[in-house]
């Protein structure tokens, strides 16, 4: 145990004594989070602003009023004295924003429906013959939002019954009415929608999978064979140290350099992009070790392949592109072959374990199915590697 422990201690200071090593394994992958990020995420920090699309069915004097009215409160809004928290989204149509809704692009609906400003002249009416007892109810604003955000919608419907109340008390005074009746009533209409695609949380397990897979694959696959093509691991293994151990401690150090790689990722996410995740340390744990060990076997398969440090060397570049491309690091795949292809990649289901265990944007697939392909690609990685690798040079 001691031989091996002084093994990883020894590749693990190795990577940040060699300026290269550590460039490749930490600097380099947090400036691709950083650019990306910075060229598809969102990383403004302008007016709070609450994405809401206002919907005018009843296209009224009335209602048109009131659509002016929730428009000061927009951030291009130039009235004074007002709050201006609404980002308000132009669309046509109810069926458009409820769409809008749906996938998480805004986070409510002002919705004002047909026969709004009859309902209202009903009211007044009605108060004013109350001898018919003629019952009528208010007119609705109805406010659907998104079901998740407790806090921001609370925002929306309290700055709508703002509104409301000034419409009731300015309706009620011109009628010179005196009643406990209003004209307006709120309603709201929760709706459950899917969360808002969040680009920096979608690309860090992908950037983590990247730094894991270009640091285990190309670290083995040339350190490996300048080994066995100096003999020094022959010379290694006449000391007490077995084949056993060394691939023990093999595995140590990528596990332990993984990890410190993950560490400074999130933390430059969390410092630049304000990221927030849900994570699930059981599962991320589980399929961070799965993950790190199909890595492994697959450098050990670059070095039983390539035979020499090029052509390991070459071996792995032919194995990682496509899985980068294709796994589903940076963008989900959609349409045509890509889903399929992306299937066949065993980086997809490292990749969409850890965005399941950071509770990210996913495939859908459930955890134990990600893991179960992840140890299949193990073995299948293991057995070719069985079959080729030679400890000495031939």
């Amino acid at each position: 145990m001691k031989s091996i422990l002084s093994l990883i201690f020894i590749d693990v200071k190795l990577l940040f004594r060699e300026k290269g090593s550590l460039f490749w394994s930490i600097i380099f992958p947090i400036a691709i989070m950083t650019l990306f990020c910075f060229m598809f995420g969102s990383t403004s920090k302008g007016n709070f602003g609450i994405k809401v699309a206002i919907v005018d069915i009843d296209k009224t004097s009335v209602s048109r009023g009131f659509v002016k009215g929730f428009e000061a409160f927009d951030t291009h809004s130039k009235e004074k004295d007002v709050p201006h928290m609404l980002d308000i989204v132009g669309v046509k149509t109810e069926e458009e924003a409820d769409a809008l809704l749906k996938k998480g692009k805004i986070v409510a609906v002002i919705e004002i429906p047909k026969g709004f400003s009859k309902q209202i002249n009903a009211i007044i009416s009605g108060e004013f013959i109350k001898f018919f007892k003629i019952k009528t109810n208010p007119a609705n604003i109805v406010v659907k939002y998104k079901e998740s955000d407790a806090q921001t919608m609370q925002v929306v419907v309290d700055l709508v019954k703002k509104v409301t109340d000034r419409a009731n008390e300015e309706i009620l005074r011109s009628a010179g009415l005196y009643t406990k009746r209003l004209p307006i009533a709120l309603s709201e209409m929760p709706v459950e929608v899917r969360e808002r695609f969040d680009y920096t949380s979608y690309i860090l397990p992908g950037v983590v999978v990247m730094a894991i897979m270009t640091t285990t694959m190309f670290g083995i696959a040339e350190d490996v064979t300048k080994l066995v093509e100096k003999d020094i691991l022959k010379r290694m293994f006449v000391t007490p140290l077995t084949k056993g151990r060394y691939i023990l401690s093999r595995l140590g150090s990528t596990i332990t350099i993984s990890f410190i790689q993950m560490f400074f990722l999130f933390i430059t996410a969390m410092l630049l992009f304000n990221l927030h995740v849900k994570i699930n340390i059981p599962s991320f744990l589980l399929i961070s070790f799965a993950g790190i060990f199909c890595m492994f076997s697959l450098g050990f398969l670059a070095t039983a392949l390539g035979k020499t440090r090029e052509g390991a060397t070459a071996i792995a570049n032919v194995l990682m592109w496509p899985m980068m491309f294709f796994g589903t690091l940076w963008f989900p795949m959609t349409g045509g072959f890509l889903p399929v292809l992306s299937r066949m990649m065993p980086t997809t289901y490292f990749v969409d374990g850890l965005r399941s265990a950071l509770g990210v944007h996913n495939m859908g697939i459930p955890l134990w199915q990600d893991l179960l392909w992840l140890a299949i690609w193990i073995m299948g990685f293991s057995l070719i590697t069985l079959r080729y690798f030679r400890w000495e040079k031939i």
